[in-house]
């Protein structure tokens, strides 16, 4: 997860987002009270995230590839997300000014069994 101390928040990005997980993240961030800001030069690399400019700085969000392709070691924060992942999350890294920031990791609630499934 990524520490409150970070700013901008990571879903003023993801507000802007039309990906399922995004929704997720917004609402997250309601639930805690953060403000939601605007955002600039969204740009959604199909497959890897997001990025764009949030309260003046370079925000992006997204998976290991999108990280390496804006020049970012994931360093440590790789075997983290692999724990996350083995926990059943699905793990987005954050960046803010091009610096590893944090990882979000979000699951879905488990859903009743479906009868004869």
């Amino acid at each position: 997860m990524v520490p409150p101390e970070v700013r901008p928040s990571p879903a003023t990005l993801e507000h802007v987002s039309e990906h399922p997980l995004a929704e997720a993240i917004v609402a997250g961030a309601r639930q805690r009270g953060l403000a939601l800001s605007d955002v600039q030069d969204f740009a959604s690399t199909t497959g890897k995230g997001v990025s764009g400019r949030v309260e003046g700085r370079q925000v992006s969000i997204g998976n290991q590839r999108h990280l390496e392709a804006l020049g970012i070691d994931p360093g440590t924060a790789s075997a983290r997300a692999d724990a996350l992942r083995s926990d059943g999350q699905t793990v987005m890294f954050v960046a803010v000014d091009l610096q590893l920031a944090g990882l979000i990791g979000v699951a879905a609630p488990l859903k009743p069994p479906t009868r004869g499934a």
